[in-house]
């Protein structure tokens, strides 16, 4: 979505509006593609003596696999923004400051941008998934396989053998 500087400007406000769809569902992370359904974007940009303040609620539903089961999880996440937009930030800007060079931006990469940057890099399907056995790959919260999973290092298996004489 592009919206206009000029626009909040011209405006009784001061201020514009927006609610749309966003489709991330080419966008690619941790070798999945998360979004499958559009991301919704609401939010306000307004003017405040020459300083643009863009605040945006997002919620995005995202489509991913437990980090220890491997199974299905959906889940919507959700992020608040606060951002100040200028024309011109200079090199010691701050990190929630974005520089826009003419009267009009794109929304789209700023949403994408603070989305994936707040993603979590790891998600599980609940709290205390047990994951998989690591001898025969049985989910563990299904149940105990029954594999013996102690290890031992193989520089002290003669111990071992020692313990069973």
């Amino acid at each position: 979505m592009l919206l206009n500087l000029r626009d909040v400007l011209a405006s009784d406000k001061l201020a514009t509006d927006f609610d749309y769809a966003v489709d991330l569902s080419g966008e690619e992370l941790y070798g999945e593609r998360p979004f499958r359904e559009p991301v919704q974007a609401k939010g306000r940009l307004a003017d405040k003596a020459g300083v643009f303040r863009l605040t945006a609620h997002v919620e995005a539903p995202v489509e991913t696999r437990c980090a220890r089961c491997g199974a299905p999880v959906r889940l919507v996440k959700e992020l608040d923004l606060a951002l100040t937009i200028v024309r011109s930030a200079g090199e010691d800007a701050a990190e929630d400051v974005y520089e826009v060079n003419g009267d009009s931006f794109e929304l789209d990469e700023i949403i994408r941008e603070q989305l994936i940057l707040n993603m979590d890099m790891t998600v599980l399907c609940r709290e205390d998934c047990k994951g998989l056995c690591p001898k025969c790959g049985r989910n563990l919260n299904e149940g105990d396989c029954g594999c013996d999973r102690t290890e031992i290092d193989p520089r002290l298996a003669k111990l071992k053998q020692l313990l069973k004489e």
